[in-house]
């Protein structure tokens, strides 16, 4: 363990902590980042005149859910067919945005707001359990304000796993030849010592929060580095970063885990010109999306469930791309997007939203999830609640203007 890396943990504040519950739901977050294309997976618009949509594609449905299917996206249909009926498919959601950043942070928090969390943090500070790694950010954006004690980027160059495998101290300096493999353990033993004696005598008050919250963050500090050799917590490829969250879930060390998928060849799915390179990135994403479905129906919960009974999967993209093409044979950015709900919790086979003939998305009951003149626009914070509601969190609390969409869920 790494005594010279936990001024940070340390320094934490207390977690918010739910009533006690067996078995919470847990979330995988995949963020397709760049904007992905509707019309290449999600939305069959092909008689619509502002659409192009992409060749040799065709409408087609698998357990209740209509998509866009093609020879050269066999993933695609692969997942509908074995997953459709745990997935629930979102059309017409509205960003109200076009700069990456902004739509992200809008995405994620429902707000465009700099003092908000993400709807990841706020499940992963409302958890039932003591987490050692609440929020952990294998890739992509997290943004947090009240919550940013719950939140583990592991960063792009690996500094988390770094730090719990003391690699980032030196400590065979010559002026600390005293400091070897024998002496690192004792030393620990006596910090962990002197953490413990100081917050047993502590005075009432603040003096006793900040002894038992250091004594917790060395015992949790010790837990992650023990972790280290069980998860991979470096950044890699991006199958081995959803394994390694489906680690981190199945063990009950993290309620929550987002990763970033950035296409072929990483190039995003920013698709301004070429935008033919979509039809790769959904084959990717797609046969990473059947994998990753497979792999938890093989994992058992700490809890002893399955845990595809226990985690949701949230797959979606900051943005849209305009129906359009643009000079350049690319599409540029779009205000409106799709996004997947799949597995616990969810009543899967179903579409719900529309786009309009503008191919902008029509308004929704959300009880019944149906398009509706009386009804409400989707908006990242609707998702949000309705995520909240999943984990049991009061969406009052963070996003009173927003209302669940109810028909996405199973009702358990």
């Amino acid at each position: 363990m790494a005594v010279a890396g936990l001024a940070g943990l340390a320094a934490a504040p207390s977690r918010v902590l739910a009533s006690p519950a067996v078995g919470e739901r847990k979330f995988l977050f995949i963020l397709a980042y760049g904007g992905w294309d509707p019309c290449y997976a999600f939305t069959p618009l092909f008689d619509n005149e502002y659409a192009v949509m992409p060749e040799n594609s065709v409408t087609a449905e698998e357990n209740g859910v209509t998509f866009i299917d093609a020879e050269s996206r066999p993933a695609v249909r692969g997942f509908f067919e074995a997953y459709g009926d745990r997935t629930c498919l979102i059309n017409g959601m509205e960003v109200r945005s076009i700069t990456h950043e902004r739509c992200t942070r809008i995405l994620l928090t429902g707000s465009a707001n700099a003092a908000s969390d993400d709807f990841a943090s706020i499940l992963a500070a409302h958890s039932a359990n003591d987490l050692i790694l609440p929020h952990v950010v294998l890739s992509g954006p997290a943004f947090t304000d009240k919550y940013s004690s719950q939140v583990v980027r592991v960063g792009r160059a690996d500094q988390f796993p770094t730090l719990i495998q003391d690699a980032a101290f030196d400590l065979s300096h010559d002026s600390l030849p005293h400091i070897n493999g024998i002496s690192e353990p004792l030393i620990d033993a006596f910090v962990r010592e002197r953490a413990g004696t100081y917050a047993a005598a502590a005075a009432a008050g603040r003096e006793t929060l900040i002894g038992a919250e250091y004594v917790d963050a060395l015992d949790k500090m010790q837990r992650a580095s023990d972790l280290s050799d069980t998860i991979e917590f470096g950044t890699g490829e991006i199958e081995t970063q959803v394994s390694n969250a489906l680690g981190l879930l199945e063990l009950g060390v993290s309620r929550c885990v987002t990763v970033q998928h950035d296409g072929i060849w990483d190039l995003t799915w920013d698709t301004h010109s070429a935008n033919e390179l979509q039809d790769f990135h959904f084959d990717l994403l797609f046969e990473l999306l059947n994998n990753t479905m497979a792999e938890l129906d093989s994992r058992t919960s700490a809890s002893g469930a399955p845990l595809s009974e226990e985690v949701t999967v949230v797959v979606m993209s900051e943005m849209g791309r305009d129906p359009r093409l643009n000079e350049l044979g690319g599409k540029h950015h779009w205000t409106y997007t799709s996004l997947m709900l799949v597995g616990a919790g969810i009543q899967g086979g179903q579409v719900i939203g529309e786009f309009d003939e503008y191919v902008t998305g029509k308004p929704l009951d959300f009880t019944t999830g149906e398009p509706s003149d009386d009804g409400v626009a989707m908006l990242p914070g609707h998702l949000g609640a309705t995520l909240l509601t999943l984990g049991d969190v009061d969406p009052d609390e963070y996003l009173p203007d927003f209302d669940v969409l109810g028909a996405a869920l199973d009702g358990t």
